[in-house]
């Protein structure tokens, strides 16, 4: 009579997981295990060096003295998998996880160790209660020391002023509050030290092996590289192609990336991240408006040739001051999370949490980083409208005109060059969708756009542009053009050619503005559009720059905290007539 058999691999591999980890199920659906008695860091069943496949395997051969086979593996990894998939999904942070009035910190150690920030202060604690996520890209943070000096620590190791460093901090911070921040260009000529500035930056919170990346070619390489770190640095800039702008915009306030999931045939992979991102560039080129409303930029100074460090200096000098520099940065953090409260702004701009930890930093540094980063907001709108084709098209088109009033076909005709590019709107209808495009940006050029309601018997959809500075004329009260006064009412028609385009078809009388005022659009991050009947509710604020009220607020601030505000801005006068 045979003795009886003993357990398989697969089953003594699956007692042993069981023994030793807690089996979860993160926010995407894919399972991880957690060490019962170790650092609380998800370890997902496949993948690097810490996975769950790797780690079992080692386990298995230290307890049993064997090494399983790959099959029991599989096995073992099948029943598992099963096990989490019926526990509650779970959000796993990467680096920071805000809740509440308190901020924990992942410091990236094998141990599992986490900082607890609070409007009190902070302290180390050996392990966290939150579960992390880690990548390959997660480094290790130091052990916080007192006694530093934010300030004048940091700027031993950054060309800055004192203005734009809480600019680039105040970043970091709103990044581990878990809000969407401005994304910081570093800007300046060759040899500023742009490149080591923005690493630094990089690795002060969230340091790893590869701190800096480059350009990504496409959308996925985009993701891969944005999805393993908090604060995420691409260097050398010189262009900015439209999907990669829209993808900055999107990781700002948290971006969701679809592809297809490996080893499946229709399984989908969900890359989901909110991040904190800094651009370094001589000049990155023709902005979009959208992006260069999210940017916050830093001029770095020049460095004397006397002052230049050897990078092995540099690199010495950054890990000597790392702890300081650390537990000054957890401190201001808390001091920040105790003045958010009663941080009132006069108004909210686009990046309206960003702009209020900026605020909270500046009250705890005496620094007048708001009222810069406000200021800088209309000159960014304006090089968007000139590196824009068609922005500048329409600016050259009314130098010498006080206002215009047509169809987008009409215009299309006039602003058309004679050797056009490929990215030249073709049609009416492209050139449409491209000034509301650009329309933010040319307020701040000087320009207003308002697409009024249809005009005449014809049903056109009329285009207006006006310089402010005249008096504002509604568009319906324009004198017709050609045949718009005599022909019966229609669909829309985009152009002279009369074809007609049902989809674009809108009722009769209603009509909308694009670009009234730029940052009237609050918080949101919506532009600006108003719906009404008819051309008495398209109303149109004929005010130059994309936020005159920007720099008043600026000025505001900084008298109230007694900072100064830099330069003669011509709106002084306005504020000084208030």
């Amino acid at each position: 009579m045979g003795g009886q058999r003993g357990p398989s691999t697969a089953d003594e591999l699956v007692a042993l997981a069981g023994a030793r980890f807690e089996l979860g199920r993160a926010e995407d659906g894919e399972p991880f295990a957690v060490e019962r008695d170790g650092a609380n860091v998800a370890r997902f069943f496949r993948g690097g060096r810490a996975s769950l496949r790797a780690t079992l395997a080692a386990a298995y051969a230290d307890a049993h003295g064997r090494v399983p086979s790959g099959q029991a593996l599989v096995d073992a990894l099948a029943v598992l998998e099963g096990r989490a998939l019926g526990t509650a999904r779970r959000r796993l942070p990467l680096r920071a996880c805000p809740g509440g009035d308190v901020v924990i910190v992942d410091v990236g150690d094998e141990a599992g160790r986490a900082i607890m920030v609070n409007a009190a202060g902070w302290t180390l604690v050996d392990r966290s209660h939150v579960t992390f996520r880690r990548s390959e890209l997660t480094g290790s943070l130091p052990r916080p020391a007192p006694g530093g000096t934010l300030l004048a620590d940091l700027r031993a190791l950054l060309n800055m002023d004192v203005d734009d460093v809480a600019i680039a901090i105040a970043q970091i911070i709103g990044a581990l509050l878990g809000l969407p921040v401005a994304i910081v260009l570093l800007r300046g000529p060759a040899g500023v030290a742009k490149t080591s500035a923005a690493r630094h930056l990089a690795r002060l919170l969230d340091p790893g092996p590869a701190p800096v990346r480059a350009v990504p070619k496409d959308p996925e390489a985009w993701a891969v590289a944005a999805a393993g770190s908090m604060v995420v640095v691409v260097d050398n800039l010189d262009t900015i192609p439209g999907w990669l702008s829209d993808a900055l915009c999107r990781a700002v306030t948290g971006e969701a990336f679809l592809r297809r999931a490996l080893y499946t045939d229709g399984g989908i992979s969900v890359v989901s991240f909110r991040r904190a991102v800094i651009l370094t560039a001589i000049d990155p080129g023709a902005l979009r408006g959208d992006l260069a409303d999210r940017l916050a930029v830093v001029e770095l100074q020049p460095i004397a040739e006397r002052d230049r460090l050897d990078e092995t200096t540099l690199e010495e000098r950054f890990a000597t001051a790392h702890p300081r520099l650390l537990g000054a940065l957890l401190d201001l953090m808390a001091q920040v999370l105790a003045a958010l409260p009663g941080v009132e702004l006069p108004r909210m701009p686009r990046m309206a949490d960003y702009a209020r930890v900026l605020a909270a930093v500046d009250r705890a540094l005496g620094t007048a980083g708001l009222p810069r980063y406000l200021a800088q907001r209309g000159e960014l709108q304006r090089e968007a409208a000139e590196g824009d084709r068609v922005g500048a098209s329409v600016i050259a088109f009314m130098a010498d005109r006080r206002s215009w009033t047509g169809t987008a076909g009409e215009l299309l005709d006039s602003l058309t060059p004679e050797h056009r590019t490929r990215e030249w709107p073709a049609t009416p209808r492209g050139l449409s969708a491209a000034l509301r495009r650009v329309a933010h940006p040319l307020l701040a050029a000087g320009v207003v756009v308002t697409f009024g309601d249809r005009g005449g018997h014809s049903g056109r959809r009329l285009v207006h542009l006006e310089v402010p500075g005249s008096e504002p004329t509604a568009p319906s009260a324009q004198p017709r053009h050609g045949a718009d006064a005599q022909s019966p009412a229609s669909p829309d028609v985009d152009g002279d050619d009369g074809d007609v385009h049902a989809d674009d078809r809108e009722p009769a009388g209603e009509g909308f503005v694009v670009g009234l005022a730029a940052g009237a659009d609050g918080a949101d991050g919506q532009s600006p559009t108003t719906s009404g009947r008819g051309a008495a509710s398209a109303q149109t604020e004929a005010v130059p720059g994309p936020d005159p009220q920007d720099y008043i607020d600026a000025a505001r601030i900084a008298a109230a905290w007694g900072l100064p505000v830099e330069g003669d801005h011509p709106r002084n006068a306005r504020e000084a007539d208030a």
